[in-house]
Protein backbone atom coordinates (compact mmCIF):
# COMPACT_ATOMS: atom_id res chain seq x y z
CA UNK A 1 0.00 0.00 0.00
CA UNK A 2 2.78 2.38 0.94
CA UNK A 3 4.64 1.76 -2.32
CA UNK A 4 1.46 2.15 -4.34
CA UNK A 5 0.96 5.59 -2.77
CA UNK A 6 4.56 6.59 -3.64
CA UNK A 7 4.20 5.29 -7.20
CA UNK A 8 0.95 7.22 -7.63
CA UNK A 9 2.57 10.39 -6.28
CA UNK A 10 5.55 9.98 -8.58
CA UNK A 11 3.30 9.44 -11.61
CA UNK A 12 1.29 12.55 -10.75
CA UNK A 13 4.49 14.60 -10.38
CA UNK A 14 5.77 13.40 -13.76
CA UNK A 15 2.45 14.16 -15.43
CA UNK A 16 2.41 17.67 -14.00
CA UNK A 17 6.04 18.29 -14.98
CA UNK A 18 5.00 18.54 -18.64
CA UNK A 19 2.19 21.00 -17.97
CA UNK A 20 4.13 24.23 -18.37
CA UNK A 21 5.16 26.06 -21.49
CA UNK A 22 6.49 29.29 -22.87
CA UNK A 23 3.83 31.20 -24.75
CA UNK A 24 3.68 34.44 -26.60
CA UNK A 25 1.75 36.90 -24.52
CA UNK A 26 -0.62 39.61 -25.62
CA UNK A 27 1.38 42.74 -26.23
CA UNK A 28 0.35 46.18 -25.06
CA UNK A 29 1.06 47.72 -28.48
CA UNK A 30 -0.26 46.79 -31.91
CA UNK A 31 2.48 48.46 -33.98
CA UNK A 32 6.25 48.65 -33.69
CA UNK A 33 8.95 50.54 -35.51
CA UNK A 34 12.55 49.44 -35.85
CA UNK A 35 14.87 52.36 -36.60
CA UNK A 36 18.15 51.58 -38.34
CA UNK A 37 20.49 50.17 -35.69
CA UNK A 38 23.29 52.31 -34.38
CA UNK A 39 26.85 51.06 -34.54
CA UNK A 40 29.89 51.68 -32.36
CA UNK A 41 32.01 49.03 -34.11
CA UNK A 42 34.10 49.09 -37.24
CA UNK A 43 31.91 46.48 -38.94
CA UNK A 44 29.48 48.47 -41.06
CA UNK A 45 27.64 45.38 -42.37
CA UNK A 46 26.38 44.44 -38.89
CA UNK A 47 24.04 47.45 -38.66
CA UNK A 48 22.07 46.60 -41.78
CA UNK A 49 22.02 42.87 -41.02
CA UNK A 50 20.74 43.36 -37.45
CA UNK A 51 18.03 45.81 -38.54
CA UNK A 52 16.80 43.57 -41.38
CA UNK A 53 16.89 40.43 -39.22
CA UNK A 54 14.90 42.12 -36.45
CA UNK A 55 12.23 43.35 -38.86
CA UNK A 56 12.01 39.88 -40.43
CA UNK A 57 11.69 38.19 -37.01
CA UNK A 58 8.95 40.59 -35.87
CA UNK A 59 7.08 40.20 -39.16
CA UNK A 60 7.26 36.39 -38.98
CA UNK A 61 6.14 36.44 -35.33
CA UNK A 62 3.05 38.46 -36.28
CA UNK A 63 2.02 39.72 -32.85
CA UNK A 64 2.80 43.32 -33.77
CA UNK A 65 2.71 45.05 -37.12
CA UNK A 66 6.04 46.53 -38.22
CA UNK A 67 5.62 50.07 -39.56
CA UNK A 68 7.74 53.19 -39.90
CA UNK A 69 9.20 54.16 -36.48
CA UNK A 70 7.71 57.67 -36.50
CA UNK A 71 4.18 56.23 -36.95
CA UNK A 72 4.43 53.31 -34.51
CA UNK A 73 3.01 52.99 -30.99
CA UNK A 74 6.25 51.37 -29.85
CA UNK A 75 9.76 50.91 -31.17
CA UNK A 76 12.69 48.58 -30.78
CA UNK A 77 15.99 50.44 -30.68
CA UNK A 78 19.22 48.54 -31.32
CA UNK A 79 22.85 49.61 -31.10
CA UNK A 80 25.58 47.26 -32.30
CA UNK A 81 28.23 47.50 -29.58
CA UNK A 82 30.46 44.54 -30.41
CA UNK A 83 31.58 42.45 -33.35
CA UNK A 84 34.03 39.55 -33.46
CA UNK A 85 35.11 37.14 -36.16
CA UNK A 86 37.35 34.37 -34.94
CA UNK A 87 38.42 30.87 -35.98
CA UNK A 88 35.91 28.27 -34.80
CA UNK A 89 36.97 24.91 -36.29
CA UNK A 90 40.29 23.76 -37.72
CA UNK A 91 40.93 20.87 -40.09
CA UNK A 92 43.71 18.27 -39.69
CA UNK A 93 46.28 20.59 -41.25
CA UNK A 94 45.32 23.28 -38.72
CA UNK A 95 43.72 25.41 -41.40
CA UNK A 96 40.55 27.23 -40.36
CA UNK A 97 37.50 25.45 -41.80
CA UNK A 98 34.87 27.48 -39.94
CA UNK A 99 34.77 30.99 -38.54
CA UNK A 100 32.52 32.19 -35.75
CA UNK A 101 30.87 35.62 -35.97
CA UNK A 102 29.55 37.18 -32.74
CA UNK A 103 27.40 40.31 -32.66
CA UNK A 104 26.61 42.17 -29.44
CA UNK A 105 23.88 44.79 -29.12
CA UNK A 106 22.29 47.10 -26.66
CA UNK A 107 18.52 46.83 -27.10
CA UNK A 108 15.51 48.76 -25.81
CA UNK A 109 11.82 48.15 -26.45
CA UNK A 110 10.03 51.44 -25.80
CA UNK A 111 6.35 52.31 -25.65
CA UNK A 112 4.47 55.56 -25.43
CA UNK A 113 6.35 58.57 -24.06
CA UNK A 114 9.62 56.62 -24.43
CA UNK A 115 8.62 54.36 -21.54
CA UNK A 116 11.04 51.41 -21.39
CA UNK A 117 9.10 48.14 -21.66
CA UNK A 118 12.24 45.97 -21.83
CA UNK A 119 15.94 46.57 -22.28
CA UNK A 120 19.26 44.78 -22.33
CA UNK A 121 22.61 46.53 -22.03
CA UNK A 122 24.51 43.67 -23.63
CA UNK A 123 23.01 40.82 -25.61
CA UNK A 124 25.07 38.60 -27.93
CA UNK A 125 24.48 35.87 -30.48
CA UNK A 126 26.83 34.02 -32.77
CA UNK A 127 26.88 31.84 -35.86
CA UNK A 128 29.50 29.80 -37.65
CA UNK A 129 30.14 29.79 -41.38
CA UNK A 130 32.23 27.59 -43.66
CA UNK A 131 35.49 29.28 -44.63
CA UNK A 132 35.63 27.73 -48.12
CA UNK A 133 32.01 27.91 -49.21
CA UNK A 134 30.51 30.92 -47.40
CA UNK A 135 31.43 34.55 -46.93
CA UNK A 136 31.79 36.57 -43.77
CA UNK A 137 28.65 38.45 -44.82
CA UNK A 138 26.73 35.15 -44.66
CA UNK A 139 28.06 34.61 -41.14
CA UNK A 140 26.97 38.13 -40.17
CA UNK A 141 23.45 37.47 -41.50
CA UNK A 142 23.21 34.17 -39.60
CA UNK A 143 24.42 35.77 -36.35
CA UNK A 144 22.01 38.69 -36.82
CA UNK A 145 19.13 36.25 -37.33
CA UNK A 146 20.07 34.37 -34.15
CA UNK A 147 20.30 37.66 -32.30
CA UNK A 148 16.88 38.78 -33.53
CA UNK A 149 15.34 35.50 -32.36
CA UNK A 150 16.91 35.97 -28.92
CA UNK A 151 15.71 39.58 -28.65
CA UNK A 152 12.22 38.54 -29.69
CA UNK A 153 12.22 35.76 -27.10
CA UNK A 154 13.43 37.98 -24.28
CA UNK A 155 11.42 41.09 -25.07
CA UNK A 156 8.08 39.53 -26.04
CA UNK A 157 7.75 36.07 -24.50
CA UNK A 158 6.05 35.34 -21.19
CA UNK A 159 5.83 32.27 -18.96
Amino acid sequence: MRYAHLALSAAAALALAGCYSFTGGTLAYKTIGVPVAGNTTGEYRATDAVTKAMIAALTADGRVKVIEPQDAESRLELDVTGYRREPHVYDRQEVVSQYRVTITVKAAYRGKADKAVWSADSLSAWAAYQAESETEAAGIEKAASNLAAEILRRAFETW
